[in-house]
């Protein structure tokens, strides 16, 4: 048992066959797990939805504090800590995950982005890019099984936000992200001075393509980590702007599709329906007298779309509590059916009522 938990039998190598059928085992069951619980709760309540991120958390870090308890049990000291630190760049999920679990607002959809755009580039360099490890220690080992397990949970977070639709990657998030990414690099920065350690690769590169890097402007201690924490910044800028070409291809794809019924008649439509509850109800819908007419005739052709969701009936001229409600909660699930504009109009109207 203690040869298992501190690794210490005959490895069998980085990217022999046994590590790449376990890493590629690890990464069939995130991809197919993500998939599975991604469409499950698509359509479900945010909250319900959250619920996996929170169970995510609670996995990965409870992995990772036992990993660092039996290898302080097995040194008899606290020596590991100093290598074990949540500080490397496919460990920073570690913290990450579970911020997006847990707060709300702005910090939370920065997170799940921050959770989207590394995660699965943890997963991937925490299991086949992990070549020291699996040189050091068997395949079958604590310590390569938990790294394995925290690594895929990792990755099955970034996957799963992407399937469920609860990511926002807005314009807005992009300072945020930056923030986080920026306050890890500060702190791995400061233990790495502190305990003379490598996190982020930010002090050199060690066999890394960093080295290029660090060669480039021989290992200077103000230009090499400014570098890499730039080439870090660069990457969450690319990953924003294709999420942003892809989505809006598909949102004109989606205007393309639905060209032949916009029409005339739909706003006509509205502004028939406003007329007869303004007669019989004596006032005026009070949602839609916030929208233009395009919006208008936007906001009733998703009435008449069928949808993924279910929605209670809007009734023109109605009080119409219960829709906003409902609508409020499925946001998420409706974002490529909603243009921004009306999206907006839609989220300002439920938090006022």
């Amino acid at each position: 048992m203690k040869e298992f938990l501190s690794g210490s039998g005959e490895a069998q190598g980085a990217y022999s066959w046994q590590h790449l059928t376990f890493v590629t085992t690890l990464m069939v069951i995130m991809v197919l797990a993500a998939i599975f619980l991604g469409k499950r709760y698509k359509n479900q309540e945010y909250k319900a939805k959250n619920r996996v991120m929170i169970w995510a958390a609670i996995l990965i870090d409870g992995f990772e504090l036992a990993k660092i308890i039996i290898g302080c049990s097995l040194e008899g000291s606290i020596e590991p800590l100093r290598r074990m630190l949540p500080l490397f760049l496919c460990s920073i999920q570690l913290i990450a995950i579970p911020l997006a679990a847990f707060s709300k607002g702005k910090l939370k959809n920065a997170s799940l982005d921050f959770v989207l755009i590394f995660g699965i580039l943890g997963a991937v360099m925490g299991t086949y890019g992990a070549a020291q490890n699996y040189s050091a220690y068997p395949v079958l080992s604590w310590p390569n099984i938990v790294s394995g397990i925290t690594h895929s949970i990792s990755g099955f977070a970034s996957l799963y936000i992407l399937f469920s639709g609860m990511a926002s990657m807005k314009k807005g998030n992009i300072l945020i992200c930056l923030g986080i990414l920026t306050s890890f690099c500060v702190l791995a920065y400061v233990a790495n001075v502190t305990l003379d350690y490598n996190y982020m690769f930010l002090m050199r590169g060690d066999g890394t393509p960093y080295d290029i890097f660090f060669n480039l402007v021989n290992g200077h201690p103000v230009f090499y980590p400014l570098i890499v924490v730039g080439l870090f910044f660069v990457y969450i800028l690319a990953f924003y702007a294709i999420y942003g070409l892809i989505a809006g291809k598909k949102k004109r794809t989606a205007k393309a599709e639905d060209a032949p019924t916009c029409t005339p008649v739909a706003a006509v439509a509205v502004a028939e329906a406003e007329d007869n509850a303004t007669k019989d109800e004596g006032k005026e819908d009070a949602f839609l007298s916030t929208l233009s007419e395009q919006e208008k005739e936007q906001f009733l052709q998703l009435l008449s779309k069928d949808l993924d969701v279910q929605l209670p009936e809007y009734e023109i001229g109605g009080e119409n509590k219960l829709f906003f409600r409902q609508i409020f909660v499925k946001l998420g699930s409706l974002r490529d059916e909603i243009p921004d504009g009306l999206m907006e109009k839609i989220y300002q109207f439920t938090i006022r009522q």
